[in-house]
């Protein structure tokens, strides 16, 4: 990894944990459960059948079942390749990942919202099918799409995967089992531990992007 590149994933680093923290603080002092509360609300004005019966369908993707198989596949595409290290990578983020945002559950033990369309058991903060789909996301940017060659298939693919975290981060929040600062909490964990994990591996075989 040259000089510059790790620059900016150290600066990634700072932003992201920093955010990370300041919004974990907040919510343990909640300080944004009025503001919370009412987004939900108004998304909970949304509600349809053939709606809701979408959004559960979509919010699969990213949760644990989910990411560990995109992440095996990453991996097995990537062992194919002859790039072993970041096959492991791919894995081990996302198990990472699992046991980041479970750990920061326990601490901050925020409650569920009430009106759950998708009754889930568990703390609320930080969202785990955000953190883990945005990991995903990133590791897929990472690792594939910044080594296309071709400028509009990167930007493409680029914007379906934001629409993706987007779209699962709303899933979360139209179902009712999370607080908007929970996926928020989400992308900002994702892009801390992401951050950390290329600057640690940054001196490894592939580990130039």
């Amino acid at each position: 990894m040259n000089r510059q590149l790790r620059q900016r994933w150290e600066w990634c680093l700072i932003i992201s944990a920093v955010s990370f923290v300041s919004v974990m603080a907040l919510v343990a002092l909640k300080a944004t459960h009025g503001a919370d509360q009412g987004l939900l609300d108004l998304i909970r004005q949304l509600k349809t059948p053939w709606l809701t019966s979408f959004i559960e369908g979509v919010t699969h993707t990213g949760g644990p079942t989910g990411t560990f198989i995109e992440a095996g596949a990453i991996a097995v595409i990537l062992f194919i390749k002859s790039q072993p290290w970041q096959g492991g990578i791919a894995l081990a983020t996302v198990l990472m990942g699992d046991g980041f945002y479970s750990l920061i559950k326990q601490i901050v033990k925020r409650p569920r919202p009430m009106h759950q369309i998708l009754p889930t058991g568990g703390y609320s903060f930080p969202s785990g099918h955000t953190l883990g789909t945005t990991l995903v996301a990133l590791l897929l940017w990472t690792l594939f799409v910044t080594q296309m060659h071709r400028g509009w298939l990167r930007w493409t693919v680029t914007v379906l995967l934001v629409l993706w975290v987007i779209l699962i981060g709303f899933s979360r929040l139209y179902l009712q089992v999370h607080f908007p600062t929970d996926v928020l909490g989400g992308v900002l964990g994702a892009l801390m531990l992401w951050s950390g994990i290329r600057l640690l591996g940054g001196n490894q075989p592939n580990a130039g992007v």
